[in-house]
């Protein structure tokens, strides 16, 4: 058989091309092996190729796919998050979620196939552990303690890692290997384990005598979910409830999962009135080494009674169609995307701020357009473009730009500070055209001739040039506008600001109506003729408007807008209303030019009016709070008109 040279992953799963096993083996041995190529007839099976080393390339697509998955975990987990927990704090009253602040290593076993639990042991959760190693959660429900853990991966070129990730991506199937039926008496052993009549099961996994003449309990503890070479992956219970017509108790099935020895209630009887009718619970047990099951009437003849479980085993086989749909979800596709998902550098983009990126983020946009939208990612790359452009969307999307973190804010009042440090993914650009944003909206064939897309840009950092000829992120076409956690400006450090000759933007929010609705939050503009334009249904938040000759510009607008913290930093104009406009600004916190902080450079920003409305077109309120800079709080606040807008002292 001849050697097989490297191969690109996306030529073999393209569309439409389904590889036959054997020319699957044959890329994944040269894929792993590119270098030191060896015969096919060396590679047994996929296993084998699993056995082997990964690349680099892999290693980092692996990773951060599992990543991914951790991220989805995590914000399921931390929506009920209640704080970090040390061993020595008091015991926690609170049900929630609880993070373990001290991992270690403590008593653990030398036999890697011990099931003994270890690590630092917390006296206030119950003396459950957080293991070194592990990303772990406490959960307290208001009883009893449980814990969720995950291996951190720190080598993905560990073969055990490597399943762990591809097989968490692996759909998996379900096969009915058992039903119990609670009618057939001689049914009453499950998987080997029989059943203990007279007995209540508790939440701790224990069992209690019953406490009544008339109750009748079956109960079987610690079934293993793993049997031979299947496991038990997921019950489906279906119980009828009983009626204690006397007192008018029901009580349902008890489900417990027992895991390294930590017990966890999956489904608890209730003491509540419940309707005797049927109830279906469908619960996923695969993680789980035991279960218990306890089932209860009030009929000594449990033969009536309506309660059967089905046991059904899960295969996560890595097999050749499960790689596959991993590989086209995280890596292959078209050019390294998914849909609704496009990661900009496996999509082919350089990211190194060299290299003319325009044409490749430009054919993403389009392919997210076709699906119905979805996102580009940068991670924290830089990106050289021209204009980034939004073609006319003919139906509702949203189309998002998005990097890995969110920049920190650049701007200030005094001295000189390099801005284009390391802040993560970047758009730069050194466009010339006044009609035109580096991220722009293109006028639709909608009503009024706008566009059908909201965009989203978050975790970004869009940046121009001195005195730009170009807007920052022209949106004045869309639909619906969402800037977090962005930074606009033009590659200086805002104090260094040359005079804006030219009449552009930062942020051109979309237009007067077209449905618009606008979300602006932890911004920064600096060095634009304009910060923001300011059309209607606005919000913004921790806004922050430096070295711009006008900060706010207020359009007319048929609905209000409202701003809770806008910052103005040396501004000549904080806020000018340019047409009939309801708003208000809860707290405007301005910083003045102070009389040692500026040359001849950057005297132009030299405060004129905090706010001017010469036509009185403006209606509203603001509360502001003045400091001058080099001095303190002083109570100065100039307008220019704005008969109509009451502005008052914090």
């Amino acid at each position: 058989m001849p050697k097989i040279s490297k191969i690109n992953l996306r030529q073999l799963f393209a569309k439409g091309m389904k590889p036959t096993q054997e020319a699957f083996y044959n890329l994944f041995d040269s894929f792993w092996h590119k270098d030191d190529q060896i015969d096919i007839s060396a590679v047994k099976d996929l296993q084998f190729s699993l056995d082997n080393k990964l690349d680099n390339a892999a290693k980092d697509s692996l990773l951060g796919a599992f990543n991914d998955a951790l991220t989805d975990i995590h914000k399921i987990v931390e929506s009920d998050f209640k704080g970090v927990l040390s061993p020595t704090d008091p015991t926690p009253t609170e049900p929630g979620n609880y993070k373990p602040a001290i991992s270690s290593g403590d008593d653990k076993p030398s036999d890697p196939n011990s099931t003994a639990d270890w690590g630092k042991k917390y006296p206030n959760a119950n003396n459950l552990r957080a293991k070194e190693g592990f990303d772990t959660m406490f959960y307290f429900n208001g009883v009893s303690w449980s814990k969720s853990e995950t291996r951190i991966l720190n080598s993905i070129s560990d073969i055990n890692n490597s399943k762990t990730v591809l097989k968490s991506f692996v759909e998996p199937k379900y096969t009915l290997d058992y039903t119990f039926d609670i009618s057939k008496t001689n049914q009453y052993t499950i998987y080997g384990v029989a059943y203990w009549f007279g007995r209540q099961l508790k939440s701790d996994n224990s069992a209690a005598a019953k406490t009544g003449s008339g109750q009748y309990y079956n109960i079987w503890r610690n079934i293993p979910t793993k049997q031979g070479n299947k496991k038990i992956g997921k019950l489906i219970l279906k119980v009828t409830p009983y009626t204690n017509l006397s007192s008018d108790v029901v009580k349902n099935t008890t489900l417990l999962g027992v895991k390294n020895g930590v017990v966890t209630p999956l489904v608890v009887g209730t003491s509540e009135t419940v309707s005797p009718t049927l109830q279906i619970f469908e619960i996923d047990v695969e993680e789980y080494d035991f279960i218990s099951i306890g089932l209860y009437a009030f009929d000594a003849n449990p033969v009536t009674s309506t309660q059967t479980i089905e046991f059904y085993t899960v295969d996560r086989t890595i097999v050749e169609d499960g790689v596959r749909k991993f590989i086209e979800e995280k890596l292959g596709g078209s050019g390294g995307s998914r849909p609704g998902y496009i990661d900009l550098i496996d999509y082919g983009c350089a990211g190194d701020g060299v290299t003319d990126d325009t044409e490749k983020i430009n054919a993403a946009i389009i392919e997210l357009i076709n699906y119905g939208g979805g996102i580009i990612y940068g991670r924290d790359r830089k990106f050289k473009v021209s204009s980034i452009n939004i073609p006319n969307v003919l139906k509702w999307c949203r189309i998002g730009i998005m990097g890995s973190i969110a920049p920190a804010p650049r701007f200030g009042t005094v001295e000189n500070f390099d801005v284009k440090a390391y802040n993560g993914m970047e758009i730069i650009s050194d466009l010339h055209d006044l009609s035109r944003g580096i991220i722009n909206v293109n006028a639709g064939s909608g009503f009024a001739g706008f566009n059908l897309v909201t965009l989203d840009v978050q975790k970004v950092t869009v940046r121009a040039y001195n005195n730009p000829q170009c807007h920052g992120i022209n949106a004045t076409n869309a639909a619906q506008l969402n800037v977090e956690d962005v930074i606009v400006d033009t590659g200086v450090y805002n104090v260094q600001a040359s005079l804006p000759t030219a009449i552009t933007a930062g942020i051109l929010t979309p237009k007067l109506s077209n449905g618009a609705w606008t979300t602006l939050k932890n911004i920064v503009v600096s060095g634009y003729y304009s910060g923001i334009y300011v059309y209607e249904h606005t919000k913004g938040d921790y806004i922050v408007l430096a070295s711009n000759k006008i900060g706010l510009r207020l359009y007319k607008a048929n609905h209000s807008s409202l701003f809770i913290r806008p910052g103005f930093y040396r501004n000549q104009k904080d806020i000018v209303v340019e047409g009939f406009h309801r708003f208000e600004i809860q707290q405007m916190a301005v910083e003045l030019v102070g009389e040692t902080q500026y040359n001849e450079n950057n005297k132009w920003q030299l405060s004129l009016f905090n706010l001017e409305d010469l036509n009185n077109s403006g209606s509203g309120k603001i509360s502001y709070d003045v400091c001058l800079g080099g001095f303190g709080p002083v109570d100065t606040f100039t307008k220019n008109g704005g008969t109509g807008v009451i502005c008052t002292k914090l």
